[in-house]
């Protein structure tokens, strides 16, 4: 087996079993016998090992330690009085030839081997490997949900996250140094500073916001735009609005979220406990 794929030689399809719809409308299925198991899954360790480590930070999503706890954990711990917050939806969207192709590209631009890309696109056009946005096609139990899946996935969306990484790291530059992160009175005028926090689990991308809602506003136009524009996907755009953190819940990984106000996480010490303090004191 080992040297067909080295001599380019190993037959896919020859591998693949079509399972035909019980219904009119219905989808075939392929399944992949045990040895084409056994090749997707090295190229999915092949791909993990060059990867992995390229990943940004709020990369989640089939990693060791990065999985969906890893990322509710990170938005409970590190978000602080978020101002704004939006998900990214998708438009239900398989990947096509001109997604495997882009797809394909960014993966030479790590490795140039011809014959690991070659199998990644026979996998596409046999359809034992399946990518689709925006739906619920991850997670059903199907062969195609491999972790290879996953791990095409982070690959096709990293260049955005190199992006997005790098426009955070700008904002921390741009902002004044300051021991608090709470509202600061400088010049005359109240001055928050604007901090940005981004989770991406697979294909669901939350952004939160620290500032003025224009600002988000900004920032939505540029992602959408990047989306659309550099990696080819559709975003429904009615569902990726923008909300108050404080005061409106917002759906990501099957959970609704909705942050907790500094007054409710710290509340003012009343009267009854400031006389109570004091007593104690000698």
């Amino acid at each position: 087996m080992g040297r067909q794929v080295c001599e380019n030689r190993f037959d896919i399809e020859a591998c693949c079993v079509t399972m035909m719809p019980s219904r009119k409308k219905g989808e075939s299925l392929v399944l992949p016998n045990l040895k084409l198991k056994v090749l997707i899954e090295a190229i999915r360790m092949v791909l993990e090992i060059l990867y992995d480590e390229r990943f940004v930070t709020f990369s989640y999503g089939w990693r060791v330690c990065m999985g969906r706890h890893t990322a509710i954990r990170y938005l409970k711990n590190s978000v602080e009085n978020p101002s704004w917050w939006f998900s990214v939806t998708f438009d239900r969207e398989r990947f096509d030839d001109r997604h495997v192709n882009k797809l394909c590209l960014f993966i030479e631009e790590k490795t140039k081997d011809d014959s690991l890309i070659g199998l990644i696109k026979r996998l596409f056009e046999c359809e034992v490997v399946g990518i689709e946005l925006g739906g619920c096609y991850l997670g059903r139990g199907f062969p195609q949900e491999s972790g290879l899946c996953s791990i095409l996935i982070n690959i096709y969306f990293n260049g955005f996250d190199k992006e997005i990484q790098d426009m955070r790291l700008q904002k921390n530059q741009e902002n004044p140094k300051f021991k608090s992160e709470q509202l600061v009175w400088m010049s005359g005028l109240f001055y928050k500073p604007v901090k940005m926090y981004v989770v991406r689990y697979l294909d669901e991308i939350l952004v939160i916001t620290l500032g003025l809602k224009m600002l988000t506003m900004d920032f939505k136009n540029w992602v959408l735009k990047y989306l659309e524009g550099r990696l080819d996907v559709r975003v429904d755009k009615m569902k990726t609005a923008i909300h108050s953190a404080v005061f409106e819940n917002i759906s990501f990984l099957d959970m609704e979220l909705q942050a907790v106000p500094p007054s409710v996480l710290h509340p003012p010490m009343t009267e009854k406990a400031i006389r109570a303090c004091m007593e104690e004191v000698p």
